[in-house]
Parts: C-alpha cells; sequence; structure tokens
C-alpha cells in the first residue's frame, strides 16, 4: 500500500521511493493484531484529550513488539541490500529490484543474530562482488573500504554503537525520522509507530485528534446502550421472581442488542468475503481476519429466542387456553 501510494504521487523520486517500499517489505510476513478494549474506547471518547488517546493506541497495538521485531529481520537483508548498492553506487532507481537476489546475505544475517559479528563481516566481505554484479557495478579497492564502511554503519545501529548484542530493530529505530532515504526512512519511521504506538497520537493534529475522540465517543455511547438494555433485562428478571407476575418483557433487548455481534463479528469478514465481486482490494486488506468477544451477545440473544420459542411461547399458549376455556365454563 505504502508501495502505490507512493507511485500514484507522481514524479521519479516517487516512482523511485515505490520501487523500495516493495523491494524492502517483499519477504515481510507478519501478523498485526489490533485489540480495542470498552473502556480504553470510553477513557478516549470522554476524556476528549490526547491523553485518552495515547492510552487506547497502546492498549490497541500494545503487543506489536514482538511483530516489529520480525518484520525487522524480514527486511533487513533487502536493507542491507539497498544500502550497499547506494554506497556501491548502483542506480537503485533504474534497477531491476524484483529480480534483486538477496539471499546471499542469508550466512551474514544468521551470523550476525548469532551475535558472531566478526564471522558476519567476513562473509558480508567475500559475498559482496557477486551481489553487486546483480548490478554490474565492480568495485575498486576505495569503493569496496566505502561500501564496508556503510555495512559497519549498519552494524553500529544495530548494537547500539556495540554497546548492545546485534538486533535488527535497532537499525529501524535509530533510522525513523533521520532524513535517511524515501525507502528506508519511511519503513523506519512505519517500524518506529508500530515499537511506540502512543507515538502516533503525539503525531496527530488537533482536528484528526478530534475526530478519533468524536468517534470514541459514539462507539462508547452504543456500548453503554448496549449494556444498559441488558443490565435493565438482568435486573427485571431479578424483581419478578419476586413480583407475582412472573413475565418479563425482552423485546427492547431482542430488537437492538444483535448489533454488537453483527457489526464487529458477523459483518466486518462478511463484507471482505462480498466485496471481491464488486472492487479490487489490496493483498493486506483482503487478509483482515476479525474477532472478538462480541460473539457473546450473539449468543444470548440466541439462547432468548430459543427461551421464547420453546418455553415461553408454549406455556404463554397454554394459559390462553386455560383463560379461553375458563372463559367458556363462565358463559
Amino acid at each position: 500500500m505504502m508501495s502505490e501510494q507512493a507511485g500514484e504521487e507522481g514524479g521519479a523520486d516517487a516512482e523511485a521511493a515505490a520501487k523500495q517500499y516493495a523491494f524492502l517489505f517483499k519477504d515481510a510476513d507478519a501478523d498485526v493484531t489490533i485489540s480495542l478494549n470498552p473502556l480504553d474506547i470510553m477513557t478516549a471518547g470522554f476524556d476528549g484529550g490526547r491523553e485518552g488517546v495515547k492510552k487506547l493506541f497502546t492498549s490497541a497495538l500494545g503487543g506489536l513488539s514482538d511483530t516489529v521485531a520480525r518484520l525487522s529481520e524480514q527486511i533487513l537483508p533487502a536493507m542491507i541490500s539497498v544500502s550497499v548498492a547506494g554506497a556501491a553506487g548502483a542506480d537503485l532507481e533504474n534497477a531491476d529490484l524484483e529480480n534483486i537476489d538477496t539471499s546471499i546475505f542469508t550466512e551474514t544475517i544468521t551470523k550476525l543474530n548469532n551475535q558472531d559479528l566478526e564471522g558476519a563481516r567476513t562473509e558480508f566481505s567475500s559475498q559482496l562482488d557477486g551481489f553487486l554484479a546483480q548490478f554490474d557495478v565492480t568495485l575498486t579497492e576505495d569503493e569496496q573500504a566505502e561500501v564496508m564502511n556503510a555495512y559497519d554503519e549498519l552494524v553500529n545501529l544495530a548494537t547500539n554503537n556495540k554497546t548492545e548484542d546485534f538486533s535488527a530493530a535497532n537499525i529501524f529505530s535509530a533510522m525513523g525520522g533521520s532524513g535517511e532515504s524515501e525507502g528506508e526512512g519511511g519503513a523506519a519511521d512505519m517500524l518506529a509507530i508500530l515499537a511506540d504506538p502512543a507515538a502516533l497520537a503525539d503525531q496527530l493534529d488537533e482536528e484528526t485528534l478530534q475526530t478519533v475522540n468524536l468517534a470514541c465517543t459514539g462507539v462508547s455511547a452504543f456500548l453503554l446502550v448496549q449494556a444498559g438494555l441488558w443490565a435493565i433485562l438482568a435486573l427485571f428478571a431479578f424483581l419478578h421472581i419476586f413480583l407475582p407476575n412472573k413475565k418479563v418483557g425482552m423485546w427492547y433487548v431482542k430488537l437492538l442488542c444483535w448489533l454488537p455481534c453483527f457489526l464487529f463479528f458477523i459483518a466486518p469478514p462478511l463484507a471482505l468475503a462480498v466485496a471481491p465481486n464488486f472492487v479490487e482490494l489490496p493483498a493486506v486488506v483482503s487478509s483482515l481476519a476479525f474477532g472478538g468477544m462480541t460473539f457473546i451477545s450473539g449468543i444470548c440473544l440466541l439462547v432468548l429466542w430459543l427461551i421464547s420459542i420453546f418455553w415461553c411461547h408454549p406455556i404463554k399458549k397454554r394459559i390462553k387456553r386455560c383463560t379461553d376455556a375458563l372463559r367458556a365454563r363462565r358463559a
């Protein structure tokens, strides 16, 4: 999606950025899970400020640190390739990046992840000429030294100047917003936001922040109404235990309380199943999956209908028959 957006903006720079985005993320395959907590939504809605939204984002995206680590490791071979090719003077704008083989650095990445930094550097150096041959680039000794310096800079970022163990995520954290090239810097910014969701709230302008607050307020009101209807039913059911009239009205629950299950559990996957027949969806959208605890409201509503059909309704018919028989006898 980032690649397509960059390409749609037009211009040579945008096209180059689109190619680099596609290249950097070509091997990325990780699930991103968003978990919304009703209490955090209400805080963001009724608080009306930035702190509530930050808490919501942190809660909703709080489990992404592992995802960011996986993405960083998956993107690392392409990141090294782009950095090396750029330092070697390769023409990245006109290169056929889709067919560039980054697996040549697999052993280097393995050694880095195993904290064998010296062995990784030796392995990288031995594979350098073969990799750059894909760009029709041949290095002089001075140019090779520059490329090795670029590699050492990446390793320094990944080890926080050799004060920590090697971690690909450190590279993107350090590069985020540092003014790197469009492809690298944009990827780094995105991963930095995923690693620290609260930072996204800090970047929202006031108009967008108010829109988020308003949306959360609306969702909160909807959830409170739904919860209130169930609470009223529970209260009436309890009170009628002690009253002569045992009948409890359930029409208001049957009328409205199917909405949470439908809107948040049934409708989204149904829409994704039907939408491809009318529009072409990006891969990232078509792979969305939805779940949640709202299915409980659907189960409870189904139970109410079953009680009504197989218990309440037969009793109601028996009462009607008895009433009719009594009237006939009186007549």
